[in-house]
């Protein structure tokens, strides 16, 4: 150790550590900055490490490695000076540092709460950050809300942040503690609620609201939350424009549990109170129901994040039926029983708790003070705002998640059904309409089809097994071999095949050149308004939103649907593929005011096209 200096090599080590195994070789080649016996150093106590699924994995008992970071992170002993502040002992630790009891002896006497951030940040630039954000600060007044006193750099760099002494305890713990009811546990997230409004209207996010950090102390026999730690996430945060999950460190700001998606960056547009809002669901789901709507417990970073990103919660009445063995404890907790706090729970306060929780900022609350309306209305008896999700959107949402699936199936499914209709019948199918003219057209495209699958069977491939891939390249290439001089049978054909290539997601058939082909082709064998015009359009549109460019897709699908509008019998099947997938492609583009007249209008013609399939549901 006598080469390297002991401070640095134990700063890159407490960092390194908080890193994924993987990321950690990139990391030392920054942080030593070309120092080989630096690398060295850390590299070697850095191998003496056990590997865990955390993202701050356990450390072996024995070995270098284990002590200097048991030094590095071991609480500070009572008795130290920081700044002007004595510390006498530990309060708590979060993701961000540890609190401490701390007594100011000058130029006044008084108990503070002092926390310590952890190393590895970069203290110049966040006690300089701070600074400019007490500003802000400053200017909350609330009741509810700790005061931020003090902030400086102690001896070792890292920063520090002095706030007012609360002598509560976590709101769930008080909670439990208390066996508070339902009522009893939502008027008192009503005053946190409001609390949190103040901050927003003064321009303050919080950015880290948790139980740990919104302590309940009695005044007079009555219950006082109040909400600490305001503003120093966003004063440790690495960017301006919005929280991330991990800092350029690799350290974890704020609490990924209790983060919204775009706070924990699964999400474009950054942290806004809508966030806040979001943390205050899980704050309030988990003071209802015993347990968090996530469990991230355990994992690394882009794990948390996936699940942050895509993981629905579960209605909290069905949380606090099925969360055996705990659901007794939970229930007396509330003087309730499992069966009792499920049937409280069923209806507005699932359907509450849910849209506090959606993954898509705008189909929150708008801000703290709507949902803490809507509960002072479930409070009152009045309708509440918040309604469960419809079919339309719990639809949308399966088909953005499976969308491979869905594409492939309903590839199959058109050109299966193509080829059945017009072998039965021998006109022109309903569903997509206007594929083919006439009988003799239609027998060329069914009999064309019906040929491309049966070359896969092994009888006739020879025992050679042909993937769907191989099967689709087998027909594109004989499309534009053999039916050059039968451009309506090929252009029918190309859209066809297009829409199969886009569900699989063949990315040199379902883009570029080919992609436009098949309405190319449409529009030079039938013009620029025809029904087989939008058939063509309509699958260019898929292709586009399957490569998740609404951009693109959106004024294609509002082309086709024109076209078919306009050229098709009224409550034409194709029609209604067309109004549906155009709502869900505005709906994906934020545009829900122009989405939702066309879901309403796709359900009314699903009704008269299927009478009996809307009377069984």
């Amino acid at each position: 150790m006598s080469s390297t200096p002991y401070d640095r090599v134990k700063a890159i080590l407490v960092e390194a550590l908080a890193l994924a195994p993987d990321a950690r070789e990139d990391f030392l080649q920054r942080a030593c900055g070309g120092d080989e016996a630096l690398r060295d150093e850390v590299a070697s106590l850095l191998a003496h490490q056990d590997d865990g699924q955390s993202p701050f994995p356990p450390l072996l008992a024995t070995g270098g490695a284990g002590a200097l970071v048991a030094l590095a992170t071991a609480p500070e002993p009572a008795g130290r000076l920081i700044g002007p502040y004595e510390l006498l002992g530990v309060l708590g630790e979060g993701g961000m540092g540890t609190v401490y009891h701390a007594r100011q002896h000058e130029p006044l006497s008084r108990e503070v709460a002092l926390k310590l951030v952890k190393r590895g940040l970069d203290s110049a630039r966040i006690v300089a950050r701070f600074e400019a954000e007490r500003q802000t600060l400053a200017r909350l007044d609330h009741t509810g809300i700790a005061r931020i006193l003090d902030a400086g750099t102690a001896d070792d760099g890292r920063p520090y942040f002095v706030m007012e002494l609360v002598r509560g305890v976590p709101v769930t713990a008080y909670a439990d503690a208390h066996r508070l009811t339902v009522r009893d546990r939502l008027a008192l997230f009503q005053q946190i609620c409001q609390a949190v409004q103040h901050a927003h209207q003064k321009g303050v996010l919080h950015r880290d609201l948790k139980p740990s950090n919104i302590l309940v102390a009695e005044e007079d026999g009555v219950a006082r939350p109040k909400v600490i730690d305001f503003g120093i996430a966003k004063a440790i945060e690495p960017g301006t424009d919005g929280g991330t999950l991990a800092t350029e460190a690799g350290l974890v700001v704020g609490t990924p549990e209790y983060m919204s998606p775009e706070q924990a960056g699964v999400r474009p547009g950054g942290a806004d109170t809508r966030s806040d809002v979001y943390s205050l669901g899980v704050l309030l789901f988990e003071l209802l129901t015993g347990q968090r709507p996530l469990s991230l417990q355990g994992l690394h970073l882009n794990d948390a994040q996936a699940l942050i990103a895509t993981s629905e919660p579960e209605r909290p009445s069905i949380v606090v039926s099925s969360s055996a063995p705990d659901r007794i404890a939970i229930g007396r907790a509330r003087q309730s029983t499992p069966a009792r706090l499920a049937k409280t729970l069923a209806g507005d306060l699932d359907n509450i708790l849910l849209m506090s929780l959606r993954k898509e900022p705008e189909r929150r609350y708008a801000g703290v003070d709507q949902f803490a309306a809507d509960i002072a209305r479930y409070l009152d008896g009045q309708p509440v705002i918040a309604r469960p999700d419809t079919w339309t959107y719990r639809a949308g949402k399966f088909t953005r998640r499976h969308r491979v699936s869905v594409a492939v199936a309903a590839s199959l499914m058109a050109a299966v059904g193509f080829g059945g209709v017009m072998t039965r019948s021998g006109t022109a199918p309903s569903w997509p309409s206007g594929m083919a003219a006439d009988a003799a057209t239609s027998k060329q495209v069914s009999d064309f089809l019906v040929g491309l699958f049966n070359e896969a069977d092994p009888y006739v491939s020879q025992g050679a097994p042909l993937t769907a891939r191989a099967v689709l390249d087998q027909g594109a290439e004989r499309i534009e071999r053999d039916l050059a001089d039968q451009p309506e049978v090929q252009a029918a054909l190309m859209a066809t095949m297009s829409r199969a290539y886009t569900g699989l997601r063949v990315p040199d058939r379902a883009s570029g050149p080919r992609r436009t082909r098949p309405r190319d082709r449409a529009r030079a064998a039938w013009g620029p308004s025809h029904a087989h015009v939008a058939t063509a359009l309509f699958t260019l549109a898929n292709a586009e939103s399957a490569a998740d460019d609404h951009e693109a897709s959106e004024p294609l699908y509002r082309e086709a649907l024109a076209m078919r509008r306009a050229l098709l019998p009224p409550d034409d099947p194709a029609t209604l593929e067309s109004i549906s997938l155009y709502a869900l492609d505005l709906q994906t583009l934020a545009r829900h005011d122009e989405a939702e007249p066309l879901y309403r209008e796709a359900l009314a013609m699903t009704r008269r096209i299927f009478p009996e399939s809307a009377r069984r549901r």
